[in-house]
């Protein structure tokens, strides 16, 4: 790699000692993570500067195969403390763009695999009596957590945290079943299991998203936008409704004619009131996707599972003053933003609250 120094302002020394400093520096930080031939062709330029805390300031740039450029700015008490640091900085995102480069984003995927591989040998070395056991009591609760995880992603994805198409449902499922099957202990309750599964589900979720800020994505400006994570869900939602309520196909004018013993006025008051309450719940289950994820869960988990407070911090592995602290700060913000948002004091207090259990 050749350096190119720009400029090196307030310095006495030759340029070409400066260089060779730099040069030095930058062949033990980055050299190795270009390879000989990109090395060869590479150059890197540096511009020494004085800052206003009379420290130094190294400006570095460098050309990388992919069209890309890397810019960094390093900080020190003195011109080989500042292009230290701007050439650590400049390594890590050498090694974050080759990463990419190759496609080692997508190597997520062979990591879980390999995790599945090592919990299906474990659950092979298992008791019969004991995989059974687990098998029974596991499977009874697939679907609900199926279900939990389908809410999960969804609200994941309409915040940007995963992509659209990994993980899936299924792979959350299934690791989260064989993870809590090669630890099953024989004798526990369904009760305990969900909570088993819960954790080891979050946990999986949680490893994803991590992989995702790490690599991030490239979207093409020529492809089609992706559906919106949060229409998605809602579309789900409509489908388990449509599954139970078919209507007619054929519709009559005496199908539409008012019976005469009802009272029109006051049908149509109770169906714009049932409006707008089914339009106040939809805003507030929208705002759950602005809470962090944290509190999100701990509502959840109240809300819709019904758990007490010690069984949330045990799924989310936290105190139980820590679970029952998001939980609170959960349900004063849903509504706050709700009673500014125009809702009413107890409807608001209303959709906020959880079960007693909860509460507590």
């Amino acid at each position: 790699m050749r350096i190119r120094l720009l400029r090196a302002e307030g310095l006495s020394r030759a340029n070409g000692e400066i260089a060779r400093r730099i040069e030095a520096i930058a062949g033990t930080e980055i050299d190795p993570l270009l390879g000989e031939r990109t090395a060869q062709n590479s150059v890197l330029h540096v511009a020494l500067a004085r800052n206003r805390n009379d420290g130094w300031v190294a400006s570095m740039q460098i050309h990388l195969p992919g069209r890309k450029i890397v810019a960094m700015h390093g900080q020190g008490a003195d011109p080989e403390a500042a292009v230290k640091d701007g050439a650590r900085k400049i390594a890590r995102e050498v090694k974050r763009h080759f990463a990419k480069l190759h496609a080692q984003d997508q190597f997520k995927r062979k990591s879980r695999r390999e995790r599945l591989r090592e919990l299906k040998a474990s659950i092979a070395a298992m008791p019969e009596a004991a995989r059974r056991e687990a098998e029974d009591t596991l499977g009874a609760l697939a679907d609900r957590l199926r279900k939990l995880v389908e809410r999960e992603l969804a609200y994941l994805r309409a915040i940007g945290d995963l992509p659209a198409e990994y993980p899936t449902v299924d792979d959350v499922v299934d690791e989260a079943l064989a993870a809590t099957t090669a630890a099953w202990s024989p004798g526990r309750s369904s009760e305990q299991a969900w909570q088993a599964l819960l954790r080891n589900a979050f946990r999986a979720i949680d490893r994803e998203v991590a992989a995702s800020r790490q690599f991030g994505e490239a979207v093409s400006l020529y492809e089609r936008v992706p559906a919106d994570a949060m229409d998605q869900a809602e579309a789900m939602v409509e489908e388990a409704f449509y599954e139970y309520y078919q209507p007619d196909e054929v519709v009559t004018v005496a199908d539409m004619l008012p019976d005469e013993a009802v009272d029109v006025a006051a049908a149509a008051g109770e169906l714009e009131g049932a409006a707008e309450r089914a339009g106040t719940r939809a805003y507030a289950w929208q705002l759950l996707k602005d809470l962090p994820t944290a509190w999100r869960r701990a509502f959840l988990l109240a809300k819709v599972e019904g758990m007490s407070v010690a069984a949330i911090a045990a799924v989310l592995e936290v105190e139980e003053r820590t679970a029952a602290g998001w939980l609170d700060q959960a349900r004063a913000y849903l509504a706050a933003r709700m009673c500014d948002a125009g809702v009413g004091a107890e409807q608001a207090d209303a959709f906020a609250a959880v079960p007693d259990a909860a509460a507590r």
